[in-house]
């Protein structure tokens, strides 16, 4: 080698964190807000807010996109609080509801200065957080009837007949009254925003967790909120597990109504886990389902309508409805629809359900090996499923297999286990990527997410408050939904949105310890091309660091630390014209480091080349 030739510092593609930094000779360590592309690191895209003119209230962990025969976009968005409909920016509340009457003569009870209000109704069946609204109530205690008549959040329930609300508005005295002409409108029960587990011998699967640790298992009644919904021509199907199936017109907007009430109704479910529709059929297939006759749910029971109409369950000589019992697992878990049919998770198999003509459907088990951490952890692009399990992801095209990932360690051992029906699955067309996001060892909420580049199986984490995902196709950008109560434009532009005027994305990639030269002897680097692309940068002048950290003995696992003549850390500010950097540095050992934090920067990562010379044994 020449004195002052450059030499390339060939880092493989991917994040490899399932061993130890030296182990990992000459991959990518560490990343944030980065991908790989065509095998290189670069930094993902921005985001910006859909519509800034709502907000959203509770947790979202379902988004869905369809058009209206008219062509226009509209998305459903399910949280444990409520479900809304958007078209243009406008968020429009359709949460079904489960009772509305007229109740108790004078039902209002107002003390003097306070705006809290107690409500009388008589069996109520209403808990903490339920939404209800009031109308047709008269002036009392001081608050007029515009404060008492509205959409109310219950704030404590006193006993099975009275409950108390906040009006916003002070009592000038302690009265009773209302009238005799109040309604009450209660929204379906609000969902849990975590999931509870218990504990013990026979919980959870073999294997789990560590030796000695407590198995867990979701305790019956205690489950995230999950919403699915699929549309039925341009109308919306929705559908809360262990609840209802509901419609909305959007040709009448109105609350979702449970199919029970559509017209010609028969033997409609009236429990359910998950609704799909089967688009070629025109049929509605409900899944965890009560069977015929009976008000309990069978957990891997599904039923399906007749061809065009979504009132009529009732099998017959004139009906294609219909209904099947899958035999392995005990818990349904989530159905994906693919080309010619269906993909049906139980907790502990995969099955196939098909189309078979005029006697309906049939499945066959694909795996009974095939278990899926949560009813959101699956996603289907280019008709291959993609899942995530506790111990790993799969994928199926036509068999099941693994997915080798470099990450699955660390996934897991970072994994929040009592929270596993947190973990979502998203497609990002544009890139050819799935997304997992799930909540990290010591979060509650979702904080983390992997990229999985399906073209050369890589993998690159990062950290990402998102917690439901919506690929683009109807919307021009893939959308997700923050802890925020907003929806975000995905791949849009380079910077954060969240706030206005909008943050730069910390992106960074970072190798691992690899020796300069051959590890023996201490080398001087004097001169490096970092090699940066700053692509479609909108920023006038963009900048990256460019980090060194050079090592004369090897640290036990990081570098992060100084330690005098140990570690060495060169940073220079890399720009359009940036092309070589004096470092004259020495050490044994080294890490790369790629790092920005500016508006408007969006960069990739080359080769990088470093010229070194010789600098003694010590």
């Amino acid at each position: 080698m020449a004195a002052g030739e450059p030499i390339p510092i060939k880092i493989q593609p991917g994040v490899v964190k399932d061993r130890t930094r030296r182990a990992a000779e000459l991959v990518w360590y560490d990343a944030n807000n980065m991908r790989m592309v065509d095998g290189l690191p670069q930094s993902i895209g921005g985001w910006a807010k859909s519509f800034d003119t709502e907000e959203f209230q509770g947790t979202c962990r379902a988004l869905f996109g369809w058009n209206s025969l008219s062509g226009a976009a509209l998305m459903g968005l399910g949280t444990h609080l409520k479900y809304y409909v958007e078209e243009g920016g406008s968020l429009t509340d359709i949460t079904p509801l489960r009772a509305s009457s007229t109740i108790n003569n004078n039902p209002i009870t107002t003390t003097i200065s306070l705006t809290t209000i107690n409500i009388n109704d008589t069996a109520h069946g209403a808990g903490v957080g339920d939404f209800v609204t009031i109308s047709g109530a008269t002036d009392t205690g001081g608050i007029v009837a515009a404060s008492l008549n509205q959409e109310f959040q219950i704030t404590a329930v006193t006993d099975s007949d009275n409950y108390t609300v906040d009006t916003g508005a002070t009592a000038s005295s302690s009265a009773t009254g209302g009238g005799a002409s109040v309604v009450a409108a209660y929204q379906l029960t609000i969902g849990l925003d975590t999931t509870v587990l218990g504990a013990g011998w026979g919980a959870s699967g073999w294997g789990d967790g560590g030796w000695g640790e407590a198995a867990s298992v979701t305790v019956e009644g205690s489950q995230l909120r999950v919403w699915t919904q699929d549309n039925w021509g341009e109308d919306l199907v929705i559908n809360p597990r262990g609840y209802g199936i509901y419609y909305y017109d959007t040709s009448s907007p109105a609350r979702a109504l449970n199919i029970s009430t559509l017209s010609g109704a028969s033997d409609t479910p009236t429990i359910a886990d998950q609704i799909i529709v089967s688009a070629d059929e025109r049929q509605a297939i409900a899944f965890g389902c009560n069977e015929i006759g009976s008000a309990v749910a069978n957990p891997l029971f599904y039923r399906w309508c007749d061809t065009e109409d979504i009132a009529n369950w009732t099998p017959g000589s004139t009906s294609a409805a219909g209904g099947l019992q899958m035999s392995l697992g005990s818990m349904f878990m989530v159905a994906h629809k693919m080309r010619q049919q269906i993909a049906a998770f139980t907790d502990t198999a995969l099955y196939s359900i098909q189309y078979l003509g005029t006697s309906g459907y049939g499945h066959r088990l694909v795996s009974d090996k095939a278990a899926i951490v949560g009813p959101k952890a699956a996603a289907v692009y280019n008709d291959v499923l993609y899942w995530r399990s506790r111990r790993g992801f799969y994928k199926w095209d036509g068999r099941v297999q693994e997915i080798v990932c470099p990450l699955e360690e660390h996934i897991y051992r970072d994994t929040n286990v009592s929270q596993w029906w947190k973990v979502h699955a998203g497609v990002n067309t544009e890139y050819g990527e799935i997304w997992w996001w799930w909540p990290s060892n010591d979060a509650e909420e979702i904080d983390n997410c992997v990229i999985y580049k399906i073209a050369d199986g890589t993998w690159t984490p990062g950290l990402m408050v998102r917690t439901a995902w919506l690929e683009s196709g109807v919307f021009n950008y893939p959308r997700a939904a923050g802890t925020d109560g907003c929806i975000y434009d995905h791949e849009f532009g380079f910077d954060d949105g969240s706030a206005n005027p909008a943050d730069p994305i910390n992106a960074y990639v970072e190798s691992c310890i690899f020796p300069v030269g051959n590890g023996k002897q201490a080398m001087r680097v004097r001169s490096a091309w970092p090699d940066v692309d700053f692509i479609q940068s909108t920023a006038a002048s963009p900048e990256v660091s460019f980090i060194m950290r050079f090592q004369d003995k090897m640290g036990s696992t990081s570098v992060e630390v100084d330690t005098g003549d140990v570690t060495r850390t060169v940073s220079t500010p890399i720009e359009v014209f940036t092309d070589k950097i004096d470092i004259g540095k020495r050490g044994r050992f080294m890490t790369i480091r790629y790092e920005s934090n500016k508006l408007g920067t969006g960069f990739r990562v080359g080769v990088p080349h470093v010229d070194m010379i010789p600098d003694g044994q010590r």
